[in-house]
C-alpha cells in the first residue's frame, strides 16, 4: 500500500511539473576543497535542499539488511545469504552517545570477537557520522564515515572517484515512509552517467535508480564500510536490500537486491531479454550486449560469443544433454538441453 501511495505521489509531482533546485559540488584536488559550482532548476521528486531538514541516521532497533551476494564469474554462483547489522545498545564516552551494532548472518548472531563489532556516533549539528573503536587504554577512537554536509568529503566516496572533475548532485529522496531526505548522486562532470551509488540521509549508501534492475551492478558495501568497489573474480560482497527503522517499519527496499532474486541456481530474472529456444538462445537488450557466455553444470565455459548490437543469438543445439547457464553482463538464465 505504501509503495502504491508513493508511486502516485511521484506521478502527480511529474504531471504538475514540480521543480526543485539541484546543487552541484565539485572536487578541487589541488586544494582539497569542495566548492558549490552552481545550481539550476531540474525536474525532481519534490522539495528543495534549503527546505529539507537533516534526517538522523541512528536509533535503537534500526536494521540494515544485506544480501551476501556471490559475484562469481568462473562458475555458477552459490546461494545468496543474508546479513543484518542492528543497533542494539547505546553507550556513552566523553559525553557522546555511541550506538553499538550487532551482526546476524542467516538469523544467527555473530560473536563480536569474530567480526570486531562497531560503534557509530552522529554529529547532528554538522551532519556527520563517525565510526568508533575502543583503544587499548579504554578510550574511543573515532574516524569520519559519512559527511552529509560535504558529500565529496565522505572517505569511501573519495576512494571510489579517481578523477579530478567529480561532482555530487543533490536530489530530494522519498523513502517508503514518505519522508523527504537529502540525497546525493555522484558523477564525473565530463560524463553524463551517474555512478551506481547514492548517498541518502538516514539510510547511507543505496543503489542509484539507473542500476536498480541490474543485480550485478548494484552498489555494494555496509553501513560500517561505506560504498566499496567490485572485486574481480570469485567473491562475496554485501549489497543493501532493506532498511528497517527502530519501530520495525521498512523505510527502504530494493527487490532486485533481495537474497535469492538473481541466483544462478534458479531461473534468473532477465526482464524478458533472454529467450530460450530449441536450437538457439535469443538475447535482447536496450544497450550493446557484448560477451555472452554459456556455462555447464560444473562452471566451465562451453560457448562464448560477442554481440556488438542490441540483439543476437547463440546456438546451443549441439550441446550435450544437461543443465546450463547463459550469462551476459546484465542478465542470466538457466536452461536445460535434453
Amino acid at each position: 500500500m505504501k509503495r502504491a501511495v508513493i508511486a502516485i505521489y511521484v506521478i502527480l509531482a511529474t504531471f504538475l511539473g514540480l521543480y526543485s533546485t539541484t546543487i552541484h559540488y565539485k572536487a578541487d584536488f589541488s586544494t582539497d576543497n569542495y566548492d558549490e559550482i552552481g545550481a539550476h532548476s531540474t525536474p525532481c521528486k519534490t522539495g528543495d535542499k534549503s527546505e529539507v531538514s537533516y534526517t538522523p541516521m541512528l536509533e535503537l532497533g534500526k536494521e540494515w539488511r544485506y544480501n551476501l551476494y556471490h559475484f562469481n564469474v568462473y562458475r555458477p554462483k552459490e546461494e545468496d545469504r543474508e546479513c543484518v547489522l542492528r543497533i542494539e545498545d547505546v553507550v556513552e564516552w566523553d559525553g557522546k552517545q555511541f550506538y553499538s551494532l550487532e551482526q546476524y548472518v542467516d538469523g544467527n548472531k555473530v560473536d563480536r570477537d569474530e567480526w570486531g563489532g562497531g560503534y557509530l556516533w552522529e554529529d547532528y549539528e554538522n551532519r556527520k557520522i563517525y565510526f568508533g573503536a575502543r583503544d587499548y587504554d579504554g578510550s574511543m577512537l573515532t574516524e569520519l564515515l559519512y559527511d552529509f554536509d560535504d558529500p565529496l568529503n565522505t572517505p569511501s566516496v573519495k576512494g571510489m572517484l579517481w578523477g579530478k572533475n567529480n561532482a555530487a548532485v543533490w536530489e530530494g529522496y522519498s523513502g517508503l515512509d514518505r519522508e523527504l531526505r537529502n540525497s546525493y548522486l555522484f558523477k564525473d562532470e565530463k560524463h553524463s552517467k551517474f555512478e551506481n551509488f547514492q548517498l541518502v540521509e538516514g539510510l547511507g549508501f543505496i543503489t542509484s535508480s539507473d542500476y536498480e534492475k541490474y543485480p550485478d551492478a548494484h552498489c555494494v558495501g555496509t553501513i560500517l564500510s561505506g560504498v566499496i568497489g567490485l572485486a574481480a573474480g570469485d567473491c562475496v560482497l554485501p549489497k543493501l536490500y532493506e532498511v528497517v527503522n527502530g519501530k520495525g517499519e521498512v523505510i527502504y527496499s530494493l527487490e532486485t537486491a533481495r537474497p535469492g532474486y538473481s541466483s544462478l541456481n534458479s531461473v534468473g530474472r532477465d526482464e524478458g531479454g533472454i529467450v530460450i529456444g530449441e536450437t538457439a538462445i535469443e538475447v535482447m537488450s536496450d544497450e550493446p550486449i557484448g560477451k555472452v557466455s554459456v556455462f555447464n553444470s560444473v562452471g566451465m565455459v562451453v560457448r562464448e560469443v560477442d554481440i556488438a548490437g542490441t540483439q543476437g543469438r547463440i546456438f546451443v543445439s549441439d550441446l550435450a544433454s544437461g543443465v546450463y547457464i547463459v550469462r551476459t553482463k546484465r542478465m542470466n538464465k538457466k536452461f536445460t538441453v535434453k
